[in-house]
């Protein structure tokens, strides 16, 4: 995905951020803008007008930081809606739940290595 961020680079309120790009010979788009930002504790941004995607269609995501005795515990969420209409709803379940759980890990798994570096 190609991923284009406006003067706030994604980094403030009401920050917006455009993606696109090709998956399965499928071309992608979005726009999402930043809703929420307390620097260090949590972040929170969703998808703006109807998102060109596949597997999932509107979504809001996010993650919560809270200090704990020697470390830090993150949450990583993603409330979505079904995906586009021409997909069967149980495979819309299906494969838009695989492919939530598919991005919290790609955070996750980022936060990891942004805090161990």
């Amino acid at each position: 995905m190609r991923m284009q961020t406006d003067a706030q680079r994604g980094q403030a309120v009401g920050s917006v951020i455009h993606m696109s790009g090709r998956m399965w010979g499928v071309d992608l788009a979005l726009q999402e803008s930043v809703v929420e930002r307390l620097p260090t504790r949590r972040k929170v941004w969703a998808t703006l007008g109807e998102p060109v995607l596949v597997m999932i269609g509107r979504y809001s995501m996010g993650f919560d930081i809270r200090p704990t005795d020697g470390g830090a515990y993150l949450r990583v969420w993603i409330d979505f809606d079904p995906p586009p209409r021409w997909m069967p709803h149980w495979l819309g379940r299906i494969v838009g739940g695989f492919y939530a759980r598919w991005c919290v890990r790609q955070i996750a798994q980022e936060a990891v290595r942004h805090f161990h570096s």
